[in-house]
């Protein structure tokens, strides 16, 4: 067979021969025109290279061979430098050949590991010993892997070693297979001693090898009297049956699968009793062993009906779930929906689908990637996917699938998939895109600097503000930029623990700082950042940073007027209290000057009209006196904090009436009703005052011959609590409509001889509304002020 064609100084063939044994020979061809005998001849050279061929095929064989190896090859020069790795090495340590080929070992995996664990098996192995040990080791992406790790030395033609071979096998799975088979056993021991069933073991010679404590309460017999035994020949048993199972035996050793059969005997005792008998084929320590599981026949049926009531609630399950189930055989076709809920989302009753194939329904952008992937999923035994799947109007749904192979009754590979409708997830992630995108478009436009940075916070992304402030380009920011780059030296320390924090799950305020820009001029901004999370880890940080210049510019000058405002405030108090003082004083001497002149009166005759002057002046002097005092009490409240306290009004209401010094100098009947227990408020020491004012103002201004002030306490629901009302109802005077808005701003002059006090009433207000209330006023009787006035306070109870 011709190989090879021509070239231009000979004819060159590689041809394959068969020689007359059968052998194959690959032979080179070379031929050229020469001069033979004074005539042209063709000059023919045959060469066997049968031999290098093989060998070169071998070369390439081995070399796939390690390539494609499961197991880590490698070799190692006297010199601990790598002299040949396999890919599984490479994939492994998640690196390059390049990076690893003529490389000392422990550059590749760590100081530590070299020096305790390999070199000392390395040295051992370049002494001439074949090494072979465990490790373990953890890999990037694959974590701690259990190694099975043999050396070999490789000795040249001198006889000498020239380098070792390592072949690392991954026993992992190996290590926990062992130890699942392991514990198994022991379950499996456990098993059969705590079954609910009699359980025997009969070996290839059908005979017991083990029984369980179950089996001996069905029988009746104790242990020694059936171990050893044929199972055939159990006592009691029907004489007919015993070729019945020898029979059976047979079958089960050449591997024929039977049918469970019920049988009936008698017991030790006697009784008659009906068992059925489930044999299956285990491996023990190599050996084929033949379980046999008994039950009375009574459990049997409770079994069976148990199995019917649970295969029932599951079909029910699995009807009436929200995901979709489907069974595919290992052509794709349907074998199974779950037709309620399949209905429901997709439109398809079981005729539409069963016996089709599932990728006549996929999307046609999705059907090539999906078939290899459901077929890859039936040979590794799971998978995974997102789909779009034709619904029966004729719209896509998105799918989230997971499927995983089993194997029926009868060994068929089939694949069992659920599904979940993800399209509204699917929308909601598109409009999410959207909404990133729209927003930042939104954040271009911001006069605020919005950034983004990697964990390890170098900036990623800035709006076009950002460049404007600090005057850095978009080439330096490609370049590489932290945000640290961007704050002062004092500043920095408190920035890298802000970011521990963020990281700690701590939520920080915005946070003052003083900046650099790219010129080094510096200024004052306001950091506020969130750490970015994707998948549950922190993968960046994301925030805002406002210059606040010019707020801290206007924060110094507000300080500076602040301490100019609080000099003039505080030097404004002190001539207050000054003036209010001195004229206290002056009041006080006048009231003491006429005690002088009343005192010598006494001696001798005074006139009317010195009497009434005299008491004129008292009149006025303790107006004066009260008007001062109410003043005073009026700044404590507007300029201070009084601690508000749990007070009982109803309480505090009758302490004024058995008190109260005017009540019984004028006829006047003063009466308290209430339809509420316990009303407590929130109340300053000033409350006194204001109700006090209130009742006296009842009074003073009332011509009536009885004067009467009646006090009505009650609850009054409101939106998010409960408020208790006082209403003070007097006969008095009244206060005409168009001034009563006048009464509580202290405005005497436009109130004439209509009730209120000017200052007085300014003052209850202001008490009544640093105890949290408010306070009106209205006629008592509707449309006519001259019947009497009601004062109305409203404060939330406690």
């Amino acid at each position: 067979m011709k190989l090879k064609g021509e070239s231009n100084q000979y004819t060159h063939y590689q041809f394959r021969v068969i020689t007359k044994t059968g052998e194959i020979h690959y032979l080179n061809n070379y031929s050229t025109v020469i001069n033979f005998r004074g005539k042209p001849a063709d000059l023919v050279i045959f060469i066997d290279e049968t031999s290098e061929k093989i060998q070169r095929d071998m070369l390439k064989y081995y070399k796939m061979a390690i390539e494609g190896s499961d197991n880590i090859i490698v070799a190692i020069t006297k010199g601990y430098r790598y002299l040949f790795v396999n890919q599984t090495f490479l994939d492994y340590n998640n690196l390059v050949r390049e990076n690893v080929v003529n490389h000392k070992v422990e550059d590749i995996l760590g100081k530590d590991i070299f020096q305790n664990i390999i070199k000392p098996q390395v040295d051992k192995c370049f002494n001439g010993n074949k090494i072979s040990y465990e490790m373990q080791k953890t890999y990037p992406n694959l974590g701690e892997r259990h190694l099975l790790v043999k050396y070999n030395p490789i000795k040249n033609k001198e006889g000498e070693i020239s380098f070792i071979t390592a072949i690392i096998r991954d026993i992992t799975e190996e290590k926990e297979t062992k130890k699942l088979l392991k514990e198994t056993k022991r379950e499996f021991q456990y098993l059969i001693e705590k079954s609910p069933y009699g359980i025997f073991l009969v070996n290839k010679n059908a005979e017991i090898i083990r029984i369980n404590t179950k089996l001996m309460e069905i029988l009746g017999y104790k242990k020694n009297e059936l171990m050893g035994n044929k199972f055939y020949n159990f006592p009691g048993i029907n004489p007919e049956k015993k070729e019945l199972l020898k029979k059976r035996f047979k079958a089960y050793l050449k591997g024929e699968s039977l049918k469970p059969i019920q049988l009936k005997l008698r017991n030790k005792n006697g009784k008659l009793i009906y068992i059925d008998t489930i044999v299956s084929i285990i491996s023990m320590e190599g050996e084929k062993i033949f379980q046999v599981n008994v039950k009375n026949i009574t459990e049997k049926k409770q079994a069976e009906k148990a199995l019917r009531e649970s295969e029932t609630k599951y079909r029910l399950i699995t009807e009436n779930i929200f995901d979709l189930i489907a069974i595919l055989n290992d052509k794709f076709e349907y074998e199974y929906i779950n037709e309620p809920t399949t209905q429901s989302i997709m439109g398809y009753s079981k005729e539409d689908v069963l016996g089709k194939n599932v990728l006549d329904f996929i999307h046609p952008n999705d059907l090539k990637w999906v078939q290899e992937e459901i077929k890859n999923g039936f040979e590794k035994g799971k998978g995974k996917a997102i789909v779009r799947f034709l619904h029966k109007d004729g719209h896509w749904v998105w799918l989230e699938t997971k499927g995983k192979t089993f194997k029926d009754r009868e060994g068929r590979l089939k694949g069992l998939f659920i599904s979940r409708d993800i399209t509204k997830q699917k929308e909601t992630q598109d409009q999410l895109k959207k909404s990133e995108k729209k927003y930042r478009e939104m954040a271009e436009l911001l006069p605020d600097i919005i950034y983004e940075a990697d964990i390890n916070s170098n900036l990623t992304y800035v709006n076009p503000i950002a460049f404007e402030i600090f005057g850095y380009t978009k080439e330096d920011l490609k370049k590489g930029k932290k945000v640290f780059d961007l704050i002062h030296n004092d500043y920095k320390q408190k920035a890298i623990k802000i970011r521990q924090q963020l990281l700690n799950g701590k939520r920080i305020e915005p946070t003052k700082m003083v900046l650099v820009k790219k010129d080094g001029s510096k200024f004052y901004g306001r950091f506020h950042s969130k750490v970015i999370y994707r998948n549950g880890d922190p993968v960046g940080f994301r925030g805002t940073l406002t210059d606040i210049s010019d707020l801290i510019k206007t924060q110094h000058q507000l300080e500076k007027s602040k301490e100019k405002y609080e000099e003039a405030y505080h030097k404004g108090n002190f001539y207050k209290d000054l003036l209010a003082h001195d004229i206290v004083n002056a009041l006080n001497n006048i009231h003491l000057s006429i005690k002088l002149v009343e005192m010598k009166g006494r001696n001798g005759e005074m006139s009317d009209d010195i009497k009434d002057a005299i008491d004129l002046i008292h009149s006025q002097v303790q107006k004066g006196i009260d008007l001062i005092s109410n003043i005073r009490k009026l700044d404590k409240i507007k300029n201070s904090e009084i601690k508000l306290e749990k007070t009982n009004v109803l309480k505090l209401l009758k302490e004024i009436m058995d008190s109260s010094s005017i009540l019984n100098q004028f006829n006047v009947s003063v009466s308290i009703e209430k339809i509420i227990d316990n009303p407590f408020i929130m109340a300053n020491p000033f409350l006194r005052d204001a109700f006090e004012n209130i009742i006296i103002n009842g009074i003073i201004h009332n011509e009536s011959k009885v004067k009467t002030v009646k006090i009505s306490l009650s609850r009054v629901k409101g939106k998010n609590m409960d408020y208790i009302q006082i209403n003070f109802t007097d006969n008095g005077i009244g206060i005409p409509d168009s001034e009563k808005h006048l009464i509580f701003k202290g405005q005497k002059d436009h109130l004439n001889d209509s009730k209120g006090m000017g200052i007085g009433l300014t003052l209850v207000k202001a008490i009544v509304i640093a105890c949290k209330g408010n306070i009106s006023v209205k006629n008592r009787i509707k449309n006519d002020y001259t019947q009497g006035t009601i004062f109305s306070l409203k404060f939330p109870l406690v």
